[in-house]
């Protein structure tokens, strides 16, 4: 009987004739450059922040205000004995809450470097291609303009890319 199996050197050298691709290998490479991402409300603004970034939601706790402070820091919460600041993007961001949805705490990173925000909606992930992609950045405040590095517009909610961490640090 004769071996069916190549010798690896011999199979190493062969040629390889590529196969026409086929839709379902489209497919494939359009999933791929489809962009997954994290993403929460600030009212009709949509922030996104990396799929794999740490992040908690939890029912509003009770905020202490810290006097003096500006007032797009709405003070810190007890967050299982981490003091942790809690941040109004609303007002950072010019939007108006939704006051008839519930509001939550979204607390991202951990220990020292979290910081919370209020928001309206759960946050879900999203899937965003590159046909939704804009060419330029919508107009957003001086405040958050150098932490959005990209934006997309799916449906008609506009979603941009958040740099959270660099803006908390630029906060403090």
């Amino acid at each position: 009987m004769r071996n069916k199996w190549l010798h690896p050197t011999a199979a190493l050298k062969r040629q390889f004739e590529l196969a026409d691709e086929t839709p379902a290998q489209t497919t494939l490479v359009d999933e791929v450059q489809t962009v997954r991402r994290l993403g929460f409300k600030m009212g009709d603004v949509g922030l996104l922040i990396s799929s794999d970034a740490i992040s908690e939601l939890t029912d509003l706790l009770p905020i202490c205000p810290i006097p003096n402070t500006p007032a797009h820091l709405l003070g810190l919460v007890n967050l299982r004995g981490n003091l942790t600041p809690v941040f109004d993007l609303h007002y950072l961001l010019k939007v108006k809450s939704n006051k008839s949805s519930k509001t939550m705490l979204l607390v991202l990173g951990r220990g020292a470097d979290a910081a919370g925000v209020l928001i309206d909606d759960l946050p879900a992930h999203q899937f965003l291609s590159p046909q939704e992609k804009l060419a330029g950045l919508p107009q957003v405040p001086d405040i958050v303009k150098p932490y959005i590095s990209s934006g997309y517009k799916q449906q008609n909610t506009i979603w941009l890319s958040f740099d959270y961490q660099s803006f908390f640090q630029s906060l403090v």
